[in-house]
């Protein structure tokens, strides 16, 4: 954390040197290709309202079985725990 650089050193790195004055050509660059890719809209993974998951949606994907308080499994070790985590989730 101590060791980070400051504003002055990051400004005279030689990247941020090489980057021209005026910016307009690359905005143009980048709006060419941005422009070309494909756009793409998908559902969101899930959905949630006030923390908890809505339910009888039409995107309603299946929810993994887990148990939302941890200390209510009936093994509670590092493992089991682990692998409630990552099921929840992955």
């Amino acid at each position: 954390f101590e060791q980070r650089p400051y504003a002055h050193d990051l400004l005279s790195h030689p990247f941020i040197q090489k980057v021209p004055s005026d910016t307009s050509s690359l905005k143009e660059q980048l709006v060419q290709l941005t422009s070309s890719m494909e756009r793409k809209v998908s559902e969101p993974d899930v959905t949630t309202k006030h923390g908890h998951f809505k339910s009888n949606r039409k995107s309603r994907r299946d929810i993994p079985n887990t148990t939302e308080n941890l200390a209510l499994l009936e093994v509670l070790d590092e493992a089991t725990i682990v692998d409630q985590l990552c099921t929840r989730y992955a």
